[in-house]
């Protein structure tokens, strides 16, 4: 069975924007280093702006809750949709555009020349099987709660992390909702190059 931990948001590092247009809830640093492999945060942004450089960095960005549209250098800007995971070089030149008052979301920043990452929403009722196929496996809640059964039962409520690190190839765990709306997870799959 995977090992499992839980991080709920009050192990979630907190540091404002130098912009002073949002806020960072940093989840996961690996490792806690300069030149990280890769790092995992929330963002709150509360007016339009450029995205910090992350030259040598690949983003994945999926937007939770609100409006927000992207612009890529001199590039026409595009509406993202929510839940929905947007990947692009983190050296390229980004504005973020409000398309409502505040915006939410997810994101993901690797090295990949270290790592492999894929990320994937997860939006379910009832029961969902999960196979591990990373050499670490994360679950982000961003609606319902959830509980993730293997070897024991971890209870996930929005904003918990539950990193899954398999012993194994191919290992399950089974996902399990139970209330009458769809549960959100945000599946990202972290594998060593």
């Amino acid at each position: 069975m995977p090992n499992i931990r839980k991080k709920t948001s009050s192990d979630y590092l907190k540091q404002p924007w130098k912009n002073g247009g949002g806020e960072t809830q940093e989840i996961l640093v690996y490792p806690q280093a300069i030149g990280f492999q890769y790092r995992l945060s929330l963002a709150t942004i509360e007016k339009s702006g450029p995205f910090s450089n992350f030259e040598g960095y690949m983003r994945v960005l999926v937007p939770l809750e609100g409006g927000l549209s992207l612009k890529h250098g001199s590039g026409s800007s595009f509406r993202l949709d929510n839940m929905r995971p947007y990947k692009f070089d983190g050296a390229m030149p980004t504005e973020a555009i409000l398309q409502t008052p505040q915006a939410w979301d997810f994101n993901v920043i690797y090295d990949p020349m270290k790592v492999g990452v894929e990320v994937n929403p997860l939006v379910f009722s009832g029961s969902l099987p999960l196979t591990l196929v990373g050499n670490r496996d994360l679950l982000f809640c961003v609606a319902g709660e959830v509980q993730v059964r293997a070897l024991g039962t971890t209870r996930l409520a929005i904003n918990d992390l539950c990193d899954l690190q398999a012993t194994a190839l191919d290992q399950k765990v089974d996902l399990v909702f139970n209330g009458s709306e769809e549960a959100k997870l945000i599946h990202v799959s972290i594998t060593n190059k």
